[in-house]
């Protein structure tokens, strides 16, 4: 049975989030649909891989077919553009990124988009504790008033499990919370204008 809650006067569908790890497409196009998925919400910032090219995004549109797919890394992707939101170690600052208004119209979409469609916002890490998509977007949701039993995480076992199931250990803190390692291949240059 298709989860639903209402909220205002649309429905507010369950929001998932997947990894397309190392799957086959054929397991994550089955993933998707065992959980009653019609579109696909790409959070991803580049979404291209060397080491799993099925899922770059040109390809995706095809293995998910006939659900829809669309591209979102450009808002709420996990390595934004603007140094503004990096620490001198690469770690993405949440905080700042969590109230840009590229990253906040993203968000908008994603809860217009959950009134009327089941969504999947699909990242490429298997387990969403040390994924943006658990780690920034579902918390800011939270905070925004999106149901937390509402947002549910499909694993690769085809389970899938709510926010509160997700162990994450570190701190979530305004002034700590960041992406769990670096994400940049090389340090962030200075903030300051000396040089």
């Amino acid at each position: 049975m298709i989860e639903q809650t209402f909220r205002g006067d649309g429905v507010q569908h369950v929001i998932f989030t997947i990894g397309h790890s190392n799957h086959t497409p054929e397991k994550l196009a089955s993933l998707l649909r065992a959980n009653g998925v019609e579109v696909v919400l790409d959070v991803r910032s580049a979404p291209y891989s060397k080491f799993s090219p099925q899922f770059n995004r040109e390809r995706l549109p095809a293995v998910l077919r006939p659900m829809r797919y669309a591209f979102m890394g450009d808002t709420l992707g996990g390595r934004p553009e603007g140094n503004e939101f990096y620490d001198e170690a690469g770690h993405v600052l949440y905080g700042p990124l969590s109230r840009s208004s590229s990253f906040l119209r993203g968000l908008e979409q994603v809860e217009r988009n959950a009134q009327k469609y089941r969504i999947a916002l699909l990242c490429s890490e298997a387990d969403p504790s040390s994924c943006h998509r658990f780690l920034l977007i579902s918390r800011t949701l939270r905070s925004r008033g999106f149901d937390p039993g509402q947002i549910r995480h499909i694993l690769g076992d085809g389970s899938s499990r709510g926010e509160a199931a997700i162990g994450f250990q570190g701190l979530m803190l305004e002034d700590s919370w960041r992406s769990p390692l670096s994400v940049l291949p090389d340090r962030v240059p200075s903030h300051s204008s000396a040089g």
